[in-house]
Order: C-alpha cells, then structure tokens, then sequence
C-alpha cells in the first residue's frame, strides 16, 4: 500500500495499516452503540457493557500499534510507551479527568505512528544518514499526521 506524498510515495506496511482500519472500525461500531436512543435499562447496561469493553480493545489495538512501530527502530524501542506514560502522569498532575489523561496517553503512544512509512534500513542504519535519509525520517510526523487525519476524537 502507499501513501501519496508530494515527492512520490511513501511505502506503508500493509499489516499496521490493516491493524488501524480493523481499530478504527470496532471503535466506530461500539461507538454507536454508545449513542442509542430510548432504550430500556437492560440495553442501556448492555451498551455501556459493550462501549466499555470496546473502548478496552481500542486500547489494546492502539498499544499493540505502538509497540509494533516501536519494534522497527532498535535504537528506541518501548519510546512510545515512555513518552505515553509520562504524558498520562502530567496529565494527572495538572488536574485532567480519567477520559482526558486516557486520551492523552493513547495519543501519545501514536506520536511516532508516522515512522511506519520510513523504511527500515533507514531507521536502523547504524551509520550517519544522508542528507536524504535525514530527510524522509525528518517527515515522519507530517506522515503520521497524514495517517491519522481522518480520526474523530
């Protein structure tokens, strides 16, 4: 799969991108089901049940994401797990509620989701980069951006 960009392409692995589209479209389910209206108790418990357990596995697949792009870069590897805790704890310490410090925690594990369309042997090179290396890691947030753009919330 690739992604445009405005010098050619940008390579993307397949798995990751199948990863966040099977993420997005659970959370998009289970979202709805969240936001029914004049249902019995019964339903309402069984859809907050349901949105919980949903909200769960959105966590678990984002986490599981960012381990997986964390993985390709040996030099850094479990940073987005680093920089998503200490994100969470600042949260805390300024006065955020649980949602908010979830979500800044969540947002800080896909910080570096761009890094994906960056090829490996860039990322690991164990040498100095080219000009043109440094470059296309350089890119990596404004990648991420592009990849993440169409998420609500």
């Amino acid at each position: 799969m690739l992604l445009y960009e405005s010098k050619g392409f940008i390579p993307v692995n397949l798995r990751l991108v199948t990863i966040m589209i099977t993420l997005i479209a659970y959370f998009m389910y289970f979202t709805s089901l969240h936001h029914m209206d004049e249902v019995d108790e019964i339903n309402v418990t069984f859809a907050e049940n349901e949105a919980r357990n949903a909200q769960e596995m959105v966590d678990q697949c984002i986490e599981t994401l960012a381990y997986t792009i964390d993985s390709k870069d040996k030099y850094t590897k479990g940073h987005s797990t680093r920089v998503a805790k200490y994100s969470r704890m600042i949260a805390q310490q300024y006065g955020k509620s649980e949602e908010e410090c979830r979500q800044i925690y969540l947002a800080a594990l896909l910080h570096d989701i761009g890094k994906i369309s960056v090829n490996d042997s860039i990322i690991n090179k164990a040498g100095k980069l080219t000009e043109d290396e440094y470059e296309r890691i350089k890119k990596h947030p404004e990648n991420g951006a592009v990849i993440l753009e169409k998420m609500k919330n």
